[in-house]
This record gives C-alpha cells, structure tokens and sequence, in this order.
C-alpha cells in the first residue's frame, strides 16, 4: 500500500509540475513567441526549427497543435508553415522522456533550492522574480515526479499483480500497443505514458519489445486525442488537427514495423549489446518515431493535403458567416484571445458597407443580397 501510494505520489507531482510548467513558460514567453516565431520563418529550415522549439516549450504536441491553431487563425504564419511545424512539435517532446532516463532527484531538489533562495532573498516579490521562482517550483516538481515514479516502479516489480498484468501485456503486441493508446487517450500525453514505460522498464517489469510496442501505441493515441479534443473546429484549424494524427500514425508504423519485424526474426538487439541501458533506448526509439513522422511528411505531402481536404472540406459558403479568426483554445492565453478578437472585430467593419448595401437597394425597390442577413446576424 505504501509503494502504491508512494507511485502515486509521484505521478501526482510530475503532473501537476507539468502542468505548472506549462503555465509558467507560457506566462514568460506568450508576449514574445509570436516575434520569436516571425523571426525564425526567415531562417533555413524554420519549420523544423520552430516545431521543436514549441514542443519542448510546451511538451504537449496537443498544447502546441492548439498553438499553431492560434497562430494560424490569427495569420501570424501560413497553413503549409502551420504543417511543418505541426509535424515537428513531437521531437521537442522528448526531452523529458530523455530525462526520465537518468537520474533526476539531484537535479529536482537543486531546482527546489534556488526558489528557497528566491524567497529567502526576496525576489519573490518582483514581478520577474515571482516568475522565475513559479518556473523553477514547477521544473523541480516535475523533476521529482520523475524521479520517485522511477524509485517506485521497483517496488512493483515484487507485486503479484502488476506481473500478471505485464506479463499479460507481453503475450501479443496487439495488447501492448492498445493500452500504450487507450492510456494516452485519457491521459493526453504520449511523453508521459513513455515517461511511466521507462520507470517500469528500468523496474524489469516491461521487456524492451514491450516498451516499444507501448510507445508505439502511446504516440498514435496522442494524434487521435488532438483530432478529438478539435472536434468541434471546421476548415483549416480542423484540418491540422487531423494532419498532427496523420504524423503520429507514420511514425508509430515507421517504429512498429521494424520492431515487430525483428522480434519474429528473433534478433531484436538488446540494450547491452548497443552499449547503453534499456530507458535510453525507449527514449531514443521515442525521438525516433517523431522525427521519422516529422521526415516523412514532406515526401507525403501532397496525398496527405488531398485526404484532409475530403474529411475535413472547406465549406466556403458556411464559413463566410461564421467567425474567422477565433478559436475557443485562445482563451487560455489572453494576448492572443484579444489579438484574434481585433482582427474579428476589424473583418466585420470591413464587411458591413456589403451587408449595408442589400438594405439601400430595398429600399429603392432593389432585391437584397443574401450576404446581408449573414453579416447582421453576426452582429
């Protein structure tokens, strides 16, 4: 019980560290990311660039999909630069589960120290201060997370029903791979389903074709938590949610296939033999198959680009009365929401000489346009 809750605990603190993470550096950077972002475009292969960037600034690909939503709807960058940054915000994800795989807990509490020397200090009390010490409490919580679900994961290699399960979910890969998805879809992070895979693994409870499998199935479960949570979005934003499950799915079946290939052929090298341990090699096999998707999806492209246009069209006659520029996942971050609102608010100024002009025409015996009850119904 005490183990149970011991792992818990740990889980706990590394997500709400991650969550607090992610507040912190939004609240740090959200006024410069958009000239950040302007500034990149110009350089040689800025999509990659500001991809990896923003995963590992947020490291959530939903959280960063739903940024370039933003950026996209607000017409800070093109939908062909909105992809390729799309398909790159994956690789910037893996930095914590590369962290996962070495020792954390020096690093966490010497992150918890300087906010007891920020406090101590004072500089809790200026503005930039309560900042920094806000991101530094949310680096050392998730640190510490990390670190205790890894000293847990022993204790559950002597619990009888964790063997059972993960012995069970070594019989097929089928199983593996499914609950690698079904975790991710509710949890809506693969990184931290890879990041639990890594504890259990260096725990001996998870072989490495297992692990991978899990991976495999977490990175395809966080495309389709994107395409679920975006629902309710039409047109281009739509339409790049699916594309980031789309990535997903190349890489998860660019990682899978060889995997799967290699345990029939009985030859699936060890960690031992490549000279280093079982978590770095998850966590290598995780950057993999993001930067395989990411690679892949120039050369695919064009088919991609054609699939997105007939699941998810582009209704013009629709969209001319709906809202442009805003998106419910603006709200988050105020700068933006206000942004988004101006440019709404200036599309509909714009139109209102035509919405105007239908009423003059009635009332010279004219017929009015149908644009009109659109446009006022708007207002």
């Amino acid at each position: 019980m005490s183990g149970t809750i011991a792992a818990l605990a740990g889980l706990g603190f590394f997500l709400a560290g991650l969550h607090m993470l992610s507040e912190a550096v939004r609240a740090l950077s959200a006024r410069h990311v958009r000239t950040g972002l302007r500034a990149l475009s110009k350089l040689p292969l800025s999509g990659p660039v500001m991809g990896i960037l923003l995963g590992a600034l947020t490291q959530s690909t939903s959280a960063a999909a739903f940024v370039c939503m933003g950026l996209l709807n607000s017409r800070a960058i093109t939908f062909p630069a909105a992809l390729s940054i799309s398909a790159w915000t994956g690789v910037g994800t893996s930095v914590l589960v590369f962290l996962a795989s070495i020792d954390l807990r020096l690093a966490a509490l010497g992150a918890l120290a300087l906010v007891a020397v920020f406090y101590l200090a004072a500089l809790h009390r200026h503005e930039s201060g309560k900042r920094s010490a806000e991101l530094l409490i949310s680096i050392g919580l998730t640190l510490l997370g990390l670190a205790m679900v890894k000293e847990t994961g022993q204790g559950l290699q002597q619990n009888a029903w964790a063997q059972e399960f993960f012995i069970f979910a070594s019989t097929s890969w089928v199983y593996g791979f499914l609950i690698g998805l079904v975790i991710t879809l509710v949890m809506q992070s693969s990184s931290t389903v890879s990041i639990i895979t890594v504890a259990l693994s260096a725990a001996g409870l998870l072989p490495l074709q297992s692990a991978l499998v899990i991976v495999c199935g977490a990175n395809l479960g966080s495309g389709l938590s994107i395409v679920l949570a975006s629902s309710h979005l039409v047109g281009l934003p739509r339409q790049l949610a699916i594309w980031q499950a789309m990535i997903k799915a190349l890489g998860s079946l660019a990682v899978l296939v060889p995997v799967l290939l290699l345990a029939a052929l009985g030859s699936l090298l060890e960690p031992d033999a490549l000279g280093i341990s079982l978590p770095m090699a998850i966590a290598l096999a995780y950057l993999a198959l993001n930067v395989s998707g990411a690679a892949l999806s120039p050369l695919l492209q064009r088919p991609l680009i054609a699939l997105l246009q007939a699941i998810a069209p582009i209704d013009t006659e629709r969209q001319q009365y709906a809202a442009e520029f805003l998106i419910d996942e603006a709200a988050e971050d105020p700068e933006t929401a206000l942004m988004l609102a101006r440019r709404e608010y200036a599309r509909l100024v714009g139109l209102m000489p035509m919405a105007l002009a239908p009423l003059r025409l009635e009332e010279e015996g004219g017929t009015p346009h149908h644009l009109s009850s659109g446009i006022l119904g708007l207002w």
